[in-house]
């Protein structure tokens, strides 16, 4: 299950409400195995400066694959000439009580948290493909590359179909553990019968993409984190150029 923990998280993005922001994109998700196993919550705020993201997962105990319990995910980062730069990442699970805290400092190549890595993939200009191949993750602990994969067509589902978004696109995650795993490498886990696929399409009045939908095949089904509720306000901001030092003459 380190394999499938480690996609969820990487599919979590979300920030705490503010009165105003260029763009803000709120979505609520559904996750469901047979059953429902889990609620999420995720916002995206980006201004032309500066980003923050956050969400909140709340699992069920169900089919004796998730116990009950909260995990809340925050990140913020700069905005510089339109690349996304990370700074701090936080991560706090069972009630508080334990606290991952990871402060970045690298280029906007460099590993990322898997939030930040997530609002990547949403910033895509819209006539390019979400599925941008693969980024490296880090979360204070693990070390991986987490590939987005072209899958095809993608499919809006119930109420999707109502949130005015178009172009869904499917694309395949991979996973590639590289270090920082208890035990060395996770081992694929036989539950799982293939790679997950994530769904994302296009919002064209707010050039973004919004995820809508995981499936996870696995040995009693496939399972889903779907899209069920998107509440979307603004526009992507435009880049600011970062200003160059200007040369000073010296003074004879």
């Amino acid at each position: 299950m380190k394999r499938a923990a480690a996609v969820l998280s990487a599919v979590l993005a979300a920030a705490p409400a503010v009165a105003h922001a260029d763009l803000a994109v709120t979505g609520v998700y559904e996750a469901r195995l047979l059953i429902k196993v889990a609620d999420l919550r995720t916002d995206q705020v980006v201004e032309p400066t500066r980003y923050r993201l956050g969400a909140r997962l709340s699992t069920i105990g169900a089919l004796g694959i998730l116990k009950p319990s909260v995990l809340l995910d925050q990140a913020n980062g700069a905005i510089r000439s339109g690349a996304v730069t990370p700074e701090v990442f936080i991560q706090t699970e069972k009630n508080g009580t334990k606290r991952r805290f990871v402060r970045f400092s690298g280029a906007p190549s460099a590993p990322a948290d898997p939030l930040t890595q997530l609002l990547r993939v949403a910033l895509t200009p819209g006539g390019g493909s979400p599925c941008v191949g693969a980024v490296p993750v880090y979360d204070g602990r693990q070390r991986y590359d987490l590939s987005f994969l072209p899958a095809g067509a993608g499919r809006l589902e119930g109420a999707q179909t109502g949130f005015g978004l178009t172009k869904a696109t499917a694309c395949r995650l991979g996973f590639r553990p590289i270090s920082g795993f208890s035990g060395g490498p996770p081992k694929k886990s036989p539950f799982l019968r293939g790679d997950p696929t994530a769904t994302f399409a296009y919002a064209a009045r707010a050039d973004v993409w919004v995820l809508t939908d995981v499936a996870i095949p696995t040995a009693v089904g496939t399972g889903h984190i779907a899209l069920t509720g998107l509440s979307l306000s603004g526009v992507r901001p435009p880049p600011i150029p970062t200003a160059k030092p200007q040369n000073r003459r010296k003074r004879g």
